[in-house]
């Protein structure tokens, strides 16, 4: 025959396990994003686009699990802007072709770009990396006027 004591413990053990694992599970869901930040600049390619490619601008990027939302603003563009995109370099400031997503950008020579995308296991090691950066087009540069790579703030001292 089972005490008192012990069968108020084996209705109470289920209780205590659920909200444990609720626990657990609020405690996750609560982690603080990732935060990531840019200069969005200009590099001309040579003498010949030099002019096709000035303007300036800052973007900033949060990454809560495997969703990364993106949003900033740019001024100066010698053209309008006509989209932008997230790439995928092969290090840090070394541009490459690979997208990883489009972002949208409000146009003309100054604006606001934004966009939320889901990223793949290898796009959240090159994220982590800083190897993913902000490109923004403009008819006078559609191969782009402005980049940046997205990397964690600096704390004070490095």
């Amino acid at each position: 025959m089972e005490s008192h004591g012990a069968i108020h413990w084996r209705r109470k053990a289920p209780m205590t396990v659920g909200a444990v694992m609720a626990a657990l599970l609020l405690g996750a869901a609560a982690a603080p994003p990732a935060h990531f930040e840019t200069r969005l600049s200009s590099v001309a390619d040579d003498l010949s686009t030099r002019d096709d490619v000035l303007g300036e601008g800052r973007a900033r990027a949060d990454l809560v699990g495997n969703q990364l939302t993106v949003s900033g603003e740019y001024k100066g563009l010698p053209s309008n802007a006509t989209g932008a995109e997230l790439r995928q370099g092969y290090a840090i400031g070394a541009p490459s072709p690979a997208v990883v997503g489009p972002l949208q950008v409000s146009g003309g020579r100054h604006g606001t770009l934004s966009g939320t995308l889901k990223l793949t296991k290898t796009q959240l090691t090159a994220m982590k990396a800083g190897w993913i950066y902000v490109q923004i087009e403009s008819e006078k540069a559609p191969d782009g006027n402005l980049w940046g790579w997205l990397l964690p703030p600096r704390s004070a001292g490095q």
